[in-house]
């Protein structure tokens, strides 16, 4: 539907056989506001779904973090058994260190 505000009424005085025809043109300057209005709406919209997927972004990284700071029960590792064996080296006789003989026969 035509409304009076996206176009600009005029009479074509150049027609030929000099009959007035009525024409619609768009004007420049509405055509130019409405595209910059076009424009923002777009970016508005774009701007709000961005907005939205952030947030959805965020959220799931959220819940990834608290699912990670659960603390999950670990099985007991099991490890193989080393057998002892008896040495083939001789035990080794200990020396007292005698220290207070020592001692007072320095003095």
């Amino acid at each position: 539907m035509l409304t009076n505000e996206k176009f600009k009424l005029s009479f074509d005085s150049y027609a030929p056989n000099s009959n007035k025809s009525l024409t619609l043109t768009r004007t420049s300057s509405h055509a130019r506001s409405i595209d910059a209005q076009e424009k923002r709406e777009r970016d508005e919209e774009e701007a709000a779904r961005n907005a939205a997927l952030m947030q959805l972004e965020e959220e799931r990284e959220l819940k990834k973090h608290r699912r990670e700071l659960v603390h999950k029960a670990q099985p007991v590792p099991e490890y193989t058994w080393m057998k002892v064996k008896a040495s083939t080296k001789a035990a080794t006789e200990s020396l007292s260190p005698m220290l207070g003989q020592k001692r007072s026969m320095r003095v």
